[in-house]
């Protein structure tokens, strides 16, 4: 009585455990979904909001800085200004000291203006509101006059950005420069205005009614014009947008979190950077778990209530089973009804089992890996197995699915195959088989004559063909078939050995059922010497066309109807590749990088004769674009980017900045910037990224190394930020790019 108890109460406890838990999960899905949408609520109400702010500041700005464009069209078109500049050489000094008064009050009148001159290119002339006339030569700001080359042959062409003044100690200027009369088809001066940086962010500060955070600004150039943020790289943010996007990320900055959201002005370039803080986001976010857990509570309560119900509900029926059971079935203990049952199942499997015909197969596989089996043993076990051989001779057919990694592939083909083809044999020519791996099928066939004649051939090209159709039919499966000579039951595996060097030959091969036939080994074979010379000459003159042209002609020659040997063409093919890799070392060339396109060992998996062609015309294809890279890059770069180039190159496994590699040449960053990407046509950050990345693709090739080895060798601190960088450049991620490597591989 007590065992019974026992076992009536563990039982229980499965019952009670498993209808729990079909009652916690959905609920925790439930509740899961709920916290999600409301995380994703408020996070998108504060992004919104922050978003609508940034609007606004924006809207702003463009007004401020169209009113400053305004005032400085309206100072270009007073008539003293005019005729200063179309007649400079005719005014008297008290005209100059007019103009430069009447320059000098707008500067008094505007609390906004710190200063202003004007250029004036027929007599090289600069009249400013403070010091008054200047030679050109001798000006104090010359330096940034020279630097407005497009302003100052530009007609109505302006300059906006952020400087010192060489007179002011350092202090930041925000200056608008344009060429002046607007009038006038080619420039006659140039008219700056000199704005204070401070004046001009609290001006703007105060067109805006409310403020939901922080606000940052900086020029088109990427320098900041209001104060920094400790703990927020303003200038990389700035510099990763692109005119007229919102770009937006959580980030701790001090002991709080914020929205970081970041906007350039489409038309000015100036960039504003809004901190909104996520206090009431997270506010938000911990109600809602603690609401989730609360219900989370009630819902544990309940459920255990009603799985209680329904364990003894469920209880009777597998006693009942059990007890049936036990008149068939002996355990030789007593057992709960669960396990009783489970091992009652088992039980019956294992007989099942040793009843399959599963002996056919493991000899097979013996036979054609040339496991030591006597003959007679042979027959008497297939004989067992339900197969009889009528005629002593035998040969190695082996069935290859081409289709393997095609898309749409059904679950376990390679069994519906084996099945498919061995109905197919079973009509009436004996056989028996085994799967030899992920791709291939074989089978001993019985046939009746000790040479392979013409009478048999047809009868089993027939056999395959029929397979070949039932294929396509049924599951759009492409197979093939390679055969090989007659032998007895004891020497199969020599014709197992003989249908491998066939398959490793297979691209050579001019049908998809192949018989094997002596070939001559002692023909006399002719290298292709002088194609060699012309595949090379066109590589080395990047003709891609000739290339493949004399690709086409070699393999017209050497290939189709060749009377050469599989090994002999398969040698041309390789040494012909390995001379052009050599010749390259010859001439000078750096090939490492190259040995990461061409592979030879992809030339053994071609099907056929014009994959094997596209192939070695792909291979070429990347020589001479590899080439093509090296020279435009030679002949293209300047001196300073071929320095930042290599400098990049040599520390790209450090934690550098491109102002560190501005450094190493001694110019500033912004400079760098704009001479890179004009001769490369990228960015130098996008540069680096793509270099590491390229390096990391060759890294993740060896299954050994984590993903934190690697961003640790290629100069990334942050796992997620080289996934996020990998996805971005390449269109997958790194474990997806490492998968698809290992699988061709």
């Amino acid at each position: 009585m007590f065992r019974k108890r026992k076992e009536v109460k563990f039982v229980f406890h499965k019952h009670l455990l498993l209808f729990l838990i079909t009652i916690l999960i959905p609920t925790l899905l439930l509740l899961s979904f709920q916290v999600y949408r409301i995380q994703h609520d408020a996070r998108e109400q504060l992004e919104n909001a922050s978003h609508t702010y940034l609007d606004r500041s924006s809207r702003n700005l463009d007004i401020l800085l169209d009113q400053m464009n305004q005032m400085v069209l309206q100072i270009s078109l007073s008539p003293s200004v005019l005729d200063l500049l179309k007649h400079p050489f005719d005014q008297t000094a008290y005209d100059y000291a007019q103009t430069k008064e009447q320059l000098r009050s707008w500067t008094v009148i505007n609390p906004l203006f710190h200063s202003l001159y004007l250029d004036i290119l027929q007599n090289r002339k600069v009249l400013t509101t403070n010091e008054g006339i200047y030679d050109e030569a001798d000006f104090y700001d010359i330096a940034f006059l020279q630097g407005l080359n497009t302003v100052n042959t530009n007609k109505s062409s302006s300059w906006i950005g952020l400087r010192s003044l060489p007179s002011e100690d350092g202090r930041g200027i925000l200056t608008f420069a344009r060429s002046v009369p607007p009038v006038q088809s080619t420039p006659l001066g140039v008219l700056v205005l000199n704005v204070q940086k401070d004046i001009f962010y609290n001006t703007w500060m105060n067109l805006q009614k409310e403020q939901a955070g922080p606000m940052i600004l900086l020029d088109p150039e990427g320098r900041m014009i209001s104060g920094p943020i400790q703990g927020l790289d303003a200038e990389k943010i700035a510099d990763s947008l692109q005119a007229g996007t919102v770009k937006s990320d959580r980030r701790t900055i001090g002991d709080a979190d914020f929205l970081v959201s970041a906007y350039k002005l489409p038309a000015s370039g100036f960039v504003i950077i809004q901190l909104s803080p996520f206090a009431a986001y997270d506010k938000q976010v911990a109600a809602a778990f603690k609401q989730a857990a609360l219900i989370l509570l009630v819902v544990t309560a309940a459920g255990v209530g009603v799985s209680y119900y329904f364990a003894f509900m469920l209880y009777t029926p597998w006693k009942r089973l059990a007890d049936r059971l036990k008149g068939f079935v002996f355990t030789g203990e007593s057992r709960d009804p669960y396990t009783f049952v489970n091992y009652a199942i088992h039980d019956l499997l294992a007989v099942i089992r040793k009843n399959e015909p599963i002996v056919r197969y493991q000899l097979v596989h013996e036979l054609l890996h040339d496991h030591r089996v006597e003959s007679s043993d042979i027959t008497i076990r297939f004989r067992e197995a339900g197969i009889q051989f009528v005629y002593p001779n035998f040969v190695v057919l082996v069935m290859i699915d081409e289709s393997l990694d095609h898309q749409g592939k059904i679950a376990n083909q390679l069994l519906y195959l084996y099945s498919l083809a061995e109905d197919t044999f079973g009509l009436g020519i004996p056989s028996a088989g085994t799967i030899l791996d992920r791709q291939k099928i074989g089978f001993i066939v019985n046939v009746e004559y000790e040479e392979m004649d013409e009478f048999q051939m047809a009868r089993l090209e027939d056999v395959c063909r029929s397979i070949q159709q039932l294929a396509r039919e049924r599951i759009d499966a492409t197979v093939s078939f390679c055969i090989s000579s007659v032998y007895p039951l004891d020497q199969l595996h020599e014709g197992f050995e003989q249908v491998k060097r066939m398959i490793a030959y297979k691209a050579f091969m001019e049908t998809d059922i192949y018989f094997s036939k002596p070939m001559d080994e002692n023909v006399h074979y002719q290298y292709p010497a002088v194609y060699q010379k012309l595949i090379m000459n066109a590589i080395l003159s990047t003709d891609r066309d000739a290339a493949e042209s004399y690709i086409t002609e070699m393999f017209d020659r050497y290939l189709e109807n060749s009377v050469y040997p599989y090994p002999k063409l398969l040698q041309t093919i390789l040494v012909l590749m390995s001379h052009v890799i050599s010749s390259l070392v010859q001439e000078g060339f750096d090939i490492g990088p190259l040995m990461n396109e061409i592979d030879l060992l992809q030339l053994q998996h071609c099907q056929n004769r014009d994959e094997l062609r596209q192939l070695l015309v792909s291979q070429t294809d990347h020589v001479i674009l590899y080439l093509e890279t090296l020279r435009r890059r030679d002949d293209d770069y300047g001196a300073i980017v071929h320095q930042a180039i290599a400098f990049i190159e040599n520390h790209y496994a450090e934690n550098i900045s491109i102002s560190d590699v501005a450094s190493s040449l001694g110019i500033s960053a912004s400079y760098l910037s704009r001479l890179f990407k004009a001769e490369v046509g990228k960015r130098p950050q996008e540069y680096l990224t793509e270099y590491r990345l390229k390096i990391s693709k060759t890294l993740l090739k060896d299954h050994r190394k984590t993903l934190q080895q690697i961003i640790e060798q290629i100069g990334y601190n942050d796992v997620h930020t080289y996934i996020r960088s990998f996805k971005k450049f390449e269109g997958t991620t790194p474990g997806e790019y490492r998968k698809r490597s290992m699988d061709h591989s």
